[in-house]
C-alpha cells in the first residue's frame, strides 16, 4: 500500500461523556455507574482521526465553541498531526454527547449539536483548496447539511470522489445522494435508504439474500459506484455498480464497547479505497478497524495505528476474509 491518500473530512466535534453501567436503564430508572470516561469524539472526528492514523493526510472541517471543548480539538488535531485551518470558532458551545455503555457492548446515546450546527456553505467555500487536493471527501449528519452539501458539490465540480454515511439517520435527499459516490450504512440506514426491512438473518450469506434485490432497485435510481453495508457480528458486504458484491465476515472478538465501531469501519474503508488497493481487501481492512474498536474501551483511545491493526491482524488465527460473490 506505497500509494499515499489524501482524505478531506467534513467533520464535527461531540466532548463525549460515557458512563459504564453493567446494564442499559429502563425508563425511570437510576443505575449506579462502574466507570466514567470524558474524551472529545463525533463521528466526523473520530472518522478523521482514523484515517490520519493509518496513514492518510488529512483535512478535515469543523465548528467549534470558544470553550474548552475547541481548545481540546485544537490540542488533539496538532498531536495528531491534522491541519487546524479548517476549524472555526463560533459564539456557541461545542458540540457535547452523553452515553450509557452496557457491560455487553450496547449503548444509549445523546447528542447536542451545539457549534457544528454554525458552519455554513461559505465556510466549505473556504475549504476548496483541500477538497480539490483529497482523493476522497467524506460527510456524515452529524454536522451543518449545508456546510456538506457545499463540500460534496464543489468535490463533484473538481471530479473527487465523495463518500458519504448517512448518520444519524434521516431520510436524505435525491439531490444530495446525486452528489455521492460511496454510502457507507448500517442495518438502520439501510432500511430507511433500500427499504430493505428487518435484516434478521443470524449469517452474512442470510442476510445477502435478504438485501440484494433491494439493492439492486436502489441502484436503478442512484448513480453512484459503491453501496457498503455494515452487519455488525456478521460481517460486511459491499455493492460496486461494475462488478461483484464483496462479503467480508466479522473479526472474531468479544465487544467491550460499540461506540465509534462504525467511524472506525468508515476510516478503514476510505484509507483502503483512496490507497486503491482491490475492494474485498479494503472491506477486510475496514472490518478490522470496526473490530479493533469494539474490542476496547474508548473511542479515540481505541482508534488503530496501522501498525496496532497489523498486530491485531496478524493475532488472529484462521479469520476468513473477504469473498466476491457472483
Amino acid at each position: 500500500m506505497d500509494k499515499s491518500v489524501n482524505v478531506f473530512v467534513c467533520a464535527n466535534l461531540v466532548m463525549a461523556y460515557c458512563w459504564l453501567v453493567a446494564r442499559l436503564p429502563c425508563a425511570a430508572e437510576t443505575l449506579r455507574a462502574d466507570g466514567f470516561l470524558v474524551e472529545p469524539g463525533g463521528k466526523g472526528l473520530n472518522v478523521a482521526v482514523g484515517t490520519r492514523r493509518l496513514g492518510a493526510e488529512v483535512s478535515a472541517l469543523v465548528g467549534v465553541g470558544r470553550d474548552s471543548g475547541g481548545r481540546c480539538l485544537r490540542d488533539l488535531f496538532a498531536a495528531e498531526g491534522i491541519s487546524t485551518e479548517l476549524v472555526f470558532d463560533f459564539d456557541t458551545p461545542s458540540g457535547h454527547g452523553a452515553g450509557l455503555i452496557g457491560a455487553n457492548g450496547e449503548n444509549l446515546i445523546a447528542v447536542y449539536p451545539g457549534a457544528n450546527d454554525r458552519l455554513e456553505a461559505s465556510h466549505a467555500i473556504l475549504s476548496q483548496a483541500a477538497i480539490a487536493a483529497a482523493d476522497l471527501v467524506y460527510g456524515q449528519f452529524e454536522t451543518s447539511l449545508g456546510a456538506l452539501w457545499e463540500c460534496f458539490r464543489r468535490a463533484r465540480r473538481d471530479g473527487v470522489r465523495t463518500a458519504l454515511n448517512p448518520s444519524p439517520w434521516q431520510p436524505t435527499a435525491p439531490q444530495l445522494l446525486a452528489l455521492c459516490d460511496i454510502l457507507i450504512v448500517n442495518e438502520v440506514e439501510a432500511q430507511g435508504l433500500i427499504g430493505c426491512g428487518d435484516l434478521d438473518q443470524d449469517t452474512l450469506m442470510g442476510c445477502l439474500a435478504q438485501v440484494r434485490g433491494h439493492v439492486a432497485d436502489f441502484f436503478r435510481t442512484w448513480s453512484g459506484e459503491l453501496l457498503v453495508l455494515t452487519l455488525g457480528s456478521r460481517g460486511a458486504l459491499a455493492f460496486p455498480r461494475a462488478g461483484n458484491c464483496v462479503a467480508a465476515p466479522a473479526y472474531p472478538v468479544t465487544a467491550l464497547d460499540s461506540i465509534g465501531a462504525g467511524d472506525a469501519f468508515a476510516a478503514g474503508l476510505l484509507h483502503g479505497l483512496g490507497a486503491g488497493i482491490p475492494l474485498p481487501d479494503a472491506l477486510d481492512q475496514a472490518n478490522a478497524c470496526g473490530a479493533f474498536m469494539a474490542a476496547h474501551r474508548g473511542v479515540l483511545s481505541a482508534l488503530p495505528t496501522a501498525e496496532r491493526l497489523r498486530d491485531f491482524r496478524r493475532g488472529l488465527a484462521a479469520v476468513q476474509t473477504a469473498t466476491s460473490l457472483p
